[in-house]
Protein backbone atom coordinates (compact mmCIF):
# COMPACT_ATOMS: atom_id res chain seq x y z
CA UNK A 1 0.00 0.00 0.00
CA UNK A 2 2.59 2.43 0.83
CA UNK A 3 4.45 2.52 -2.55
CA UNK A 4 0.46 3.63 -4.04
CA UNK A 5 0.47 6.38 -1.20
CA UNK A 6 3.83 7.76 -2.37
CA UNK A 7 2.89 7.66 -5.59
CA UNK A 8 -0.31 9.66 -5.24
CA UNK A 9 1.32 12.12 -2.62
CA UNK A 10 3.91 12.84 -5.13
CA UNK A 11 1.46 13.18 -7.99
CA UNK A 12 -0.64 15.45 -5.76
CA UNK A 13 2.57 17.85 -4.71
CA UNK A 14 3.57 18.08 -8.01
CA UNK A 15 -0.35 19.14 -9.24
CA UNK A 16 0.74 22.10 -6.06
CA UNK A 17 3.76 23.09 -7.68
CA UNK A 18 2.34 23.35 -11.22
CA UNK A 19 -0.57 25.58 -9.47
CA UNK A 20 2.02 27.89 -7.72
CA UNK A 21 3.96 28.21 -10.82
CA UNK A 22 0.45 29.02 -12.69
CA UNK A 23 -0.05 31.56 -10.02
CA UNK A 24 3.45 32.66 -9.81
CA UNK A 25 3.29 34.05 -13.65
CA UNK A 26 -0.27 35.41 -13.73
CA UNK A 27 1.00 37.74 -10.90
CA UNK A 28 3.92 38.83 -12.50
CA UNK A 29 1.68 39.23 -16.15
CA UNK A 30 -0.45 41.46 -13.94
CA UNK A 31 2.53 43.36 -12.48
CA UNK A 32 3.59 44.25 -15.91
CA UNK A 33 0.25 45.59 -16.53
CA UNK A 34 0.56 48.28 -13.98
CA UNK A 35 0.48 51.99 -14.37
CA UNK A 36 2.53 53.93 -11.28
CA UNK A 37 0.92 57.72 -11.01
CA UNK A 38 2.84 60.22 -7.96
CA UNK A 39 2.05 63.74 -7.64
CA UNK A 40 1.54 66.49 -5.39
CA UNK A 41 -2.26 66.26 -5.64
CA UNK A 42 -4.62 63.38 -6.27
CA UNK A 43 -8.14 63.29 -6.59
CA UNK A 44 -10.32 60.73 -7.46
CA UNK A 45 -13.91 60.51 -8.50
CA UNK A 46 -15.75 56.79 -7.53
CA UNK A 47 -18.67 57.51 -9.91
CA UNK A 48 -16.79 58.11 -12.95
CA UNK A 49 -13.87 55.98 -11.77
CA UNK A 50 -11.38 58.58 -12.75
CA UNK A 51 -8.07 59.82 -11.37
CA UNK A 52 -6.25 63.01 -11.42
CA UNK A 53 -3.15 63.93 -10.32
CA UNK A 54 -1.64 67.38 -10.15
CA UNK A 55 1.68 69.05 -9.71
CA UNK A 56 5.50 66.82 -9.92
CA UNK A 57 3.63 64.03 -11.43
CA UNK A 58 5.63 60.84 -12.36
CA UNK A 59 4.33 58.10 -14.48
CA UNK A 60 5.88 54.77 -14.75
CA UNK A 61 4.19 52.56 -17.55
CA UNK A 62 5.85 49.60 -19.35
CA UNK A 63 9.08 50.61 -19.71
CA UNK A 64 8.14 54.55 -20.26
CA UNK A 65 8.96 57.20 -17.47
CA UNK A 66 6.40 60.13 -18.11
CA UNK A 67 6.77 63.39 -15.87
CA UNK A 68 4.44 66.18 -16.84
CA UNK A 69 1.91 68.81 -14.53
CA UNK A 70 -1.47 67.05 -14.73
CA UNK A 71 -2.85 63.60 -15.38
CA UNK A 72 -6.12 62.04 -15.98
CA UNK A 73 -6.51 58.25 -15.72
CA UNK A 74 -9.67 57.05 -16.81
CA UNK A 75 -10.01 53.70 -16.02
CA UNK A 76 -13.11 52.34 -17.45
CA UNK A 77 -12.19 52.66 -20.85
CA UNK A 78 -8.58 52.70 -20.21
CA UNK A 79 -7.08 56.15 -21.37
CA UNK A 80 -4.79 58.60 -20.18
CA UNK A 81 -4.77 62.48 -20.63
CA UNK A 82 -1.22 63.88 -19.45
CA UNK A 83 -0.89 67.63 -19.82
CA UNK A 84 2.13 70.95 -19.25
CA UNK A 85 5.59 70.02 -19.50
CA UNK A 86 5.06 66.66 -20.73
CA UNK A 87 8.57 64.66 -20.90
CA UNK A 88 8.47 60.48 -22.03
CA UNK A 89 11.61 59.02 -21.68
CA UNK A 90 12.13 55.08 -22.98
CA UNK A 91 15.45 54.15 -22.47
CA UNK A 92 17.67 56.40 -24.48
CA UNK A 93 14.57 58.11 -26.16
CA UNK A 94 13.19 61.25 -25.49
CA UNK A 95 9.42 63.26 -26.75
CA UNK A 96 8.22 66.41 -25.24
CA UNK A 97 5.41 68.33 -26.14
CA UNK A 98 2.30 69.84 -24.25
CA UNK A 99 -0.19 67.25 -24.83
CA UNK A 100 -0.14 63.56 -24.56
CA UNK A 101 -2.86 60.84 -25.12
CA UNK A 102 -2.40 57.29 -24.31
CA UNK A 103 -4.71 54.41 -25.00
CA UNK A 104 -3.43 52.12 -22.61
CA UNK A 105 -5.31 48.68 -23.91
CA UNK A 106 -3.87 49.70 -27.78
CA UNK A 107 -0.46 50.77 -26.99
CA UNK A 108 -1.40 53.72 -28.84
CA UNK A 109 -0.04 57.15 -27.89
CA UNK A 110 -0.60 60.66 -29.65
CA UNK A 111 1.21 63.59 -28.63
CA UNK A 112 -0.01 66.81 -30.15
CA UNK A 113 0.87 70.73 -29.78
CA UNK A 114 4.32 70.83 -30.81
CA UNK A 115 6.29 67.67 -30.69
CA UNK A 116 10.15 67.55 -30.35
CA UNK A 117 11.72 63.79 -30.48
CA UNK A 118 14.98 62.66 -30.19
CA UNK A 119 15.47 58.54 -30.89
CA UNK A 120 18.97 57.09 -30.93
CA UNK A 121 20.03 54.57 -33.43
CA UNK A 122 23.17 52.64 -33.85
CA UNK A 123 24.58 51.41 -37.28
CA UNK A 124 25.81 48.25 -35.76
CA UNK A 125 25.43 46.44 -32.61
CA UNK A 126 28.07 47.98 -29.81
CA UNK A 127 28.95 50.82 -32.00
CA UNK A 128 27.84 54.26 -30.38
CA UNK A 129 24.34 55.79 -31.14
CA UNK A 130 23.52 58.65 -33.25
CA UNK A 131 20.54 60.54 -32.36
CA UNK A 132 17.73 61.50 -34.93
CA UNK A 133 15.81 64.89 -34.12
CA UNK A 134 12.50 65.30 -35.46
CA UNK A 135 9.94 68.09 -34.82
CA UNK A 136 6.23 68.47 -36.18
CA UNK A 137 2.81 69.13 -35.01
CA UNK A 138 1.55 65.43 -33.64
CA UNK A 139 3.68 62.64 -33.25
CA UNK A 140 1.61 59.12 -33.45
CA UNK A 141 3.39 55.71 -31.50
CA UNK A 142 2.40 52.45 -31.36
CA UNK A 143 4.67 51.21 -28.91
CA UNK A 144 4.02 47.35 -30.06
CA UNK A 145 5.10 47.80 -33.58
CA UNK A 146 7.92 50.46 -32.39
CA UNK A 147 6.55 52.74 -35.31
CA UNK A 148 5.95 56.55 -35.02
CA UNK A 149 3.75 58.64 -37.60
CA UNK A 150 5.36 62.36 -37.40
CA UNK A 151 2.81 65.24 -38.95
CA UNK A 152 2.14 68.75 -39.76
CA UNK A 153 5.64 71.42 -40.40
CA UNK A 154 7.95 67.72 -39.76
CA UNK A 155 12.09 68.63 -39.71
CA UNK A 156 14.04 65.78 -38.65
CA UNK A 157 17.92 66.25 -38.39
CA UNK A 158 20.16 63.20 -38.83
CA UNK A 159 24.23 63.39 -39.23
CA UNK A 160 24.91 65.90 -41.78
CA UNK A 161 21.48 65.86 -43.24
CA UNK A 162 17.98 68.03 -42.47
CA UNK A 163 14.95 66.89 -44.19
CA UNK A 164 11.51 68.33 -44.16
CA UNK A 165 8.35 67.50 -45.36
CA UNK A 166 4.47 67.16 -44.41
CA UNK A 167 4.75 64.03 -42.81
CA UNK A 168 7.57 61.27 -41.67
CA UNK A 169 7.10 57.96 -40.34
CA UNK A 170 9.90 56.54 -38.58
CA UNK A 171 10.01 52.20 -38.17
CA UNK A 172 12.33 51.20 -36.07
CA UNK A 173 12.00 47.51 -36.98
CA UNK A 174 12.52 48.10 -40.58
CA UNK A 175 15.14 51.20 -39.53
CA UNK A 176 14.09 53.33 -42.06
CA UNK A 177 12.70 56.89 -41.62
CA UNK A 178 9.96 57.38 -44.71
CA UNK A 179 9.25 61.39 -45.28
CA UNK A 180 5.83 62.67 -47.74
CA UNK A 181 5.08 65.44 -48.89
CA UNK A 182 6.90 68.74 -50.24
CA UNK A 183 10.16 67.20 -49.14
CA UNK A 184 13.01 68.81 -49.48
CA UNK A 185 16.07 67.02 -48.03
CA UNK A 186 19.47 69.32 -47.42
CA UNK A 187 23.37 68.40 -46.39
CA UNK A 188 25.95 70.70 -44.40
CA UNK A 189 27.73 71.27 -47.69
CA UNK A 190 24.34 72.85 -49.04
CA UNK A 191 23.70 69.94 -51.80
CA UNK A 192 19.67 69.36 -51.77
CA UNK A 193 17.26 67.46 -53.71
CA UNK A 194 13.42 67.94 -53.21
CA UNK A 195 10.80 65.10 -54.19
CA UNK A 196 7.62 64.03 -53.06
CA UNK A 197 8.83 60.83 -51.39
CA UNK A 198 12.12 60.52 -49.74
CA UNK A 199 13.11 57.49 -47.57
CA UNK A 200 16.28 56.86 -45.47
CA UNK A 201 17.73 53.82 -44.96
CA UNK A 202 19.74 53.50 -42.16
CA UNK A 203 20.71 50.18 -42.14
CA UNK A 204 22.17 50.37 -46.05
CA UNK A 205 22.73 54.79 -45.25
CA UNK A 206 21.35 55.24 -48.23
CA UNK A 207 18.50 57.66 -49.52
CA UNK A 208 16.16 57.50 -52.22
CA UNK A 209 13.98 60.16 -53.79
CA UNK A 210 10.56 59.22 -55.77
CA UNK A 211 9.11 61.81 -57.86
CA UNK A 212 6.00 61.83 -59.50
CA UNK A 213 4.90 63.04 -63.14
CA UNK A 214 4.02 66.43 -62.36
CA UNK A 215 6.54 66.29 -59.69
CA UNK A 216 9.91 65.42 -60.82
CA UNK A 217 12.80 64.85 -58.25
CA UNK A 218 14.83 68.11 -58.35
CA UNK A 219 18.60 68.27 -57.17
CA UNK A 220 21.38 70.46 -56.97
CA UNK A 221 25.40 68.91 -55.66
CA UNK A 222 28.03 71.32 -54.43
CA UNK A 223 31.21 69.89 -55.85
CA UNK A 224 33.61 68.83 -53.20
CA UNK A 225 36.87 70.92 -52.86
CA UNK A 226 40.37 69.27 -53.55
CA UNK A 227 41.91 67.41 -51.30
CA UNK A 228 37.43 66.85 -49.94
CA UNK A 229 35.71 63.61 -50.49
Amino acid sequence: MFPVRKKKLSLILSLLVLLLTLTVLEVLAKEEEKISIDGDLFTMFFNEDIITVEKSVKILYMDMIITAEKAQYKRNIEEVIIEDNVLVRQEDNIIKSPYLWVDVEEEYIIFSGGVEATYFYAQKEGEEKEAIYIWSDTLDVWDGAASAWAQGNVRAIYQDFTLTAEEAHLDQKEETLTMLGNVYVEREDGSWFSCQKGVYDFVKETITAYGSAEDKVKSEFIRPKDGEN
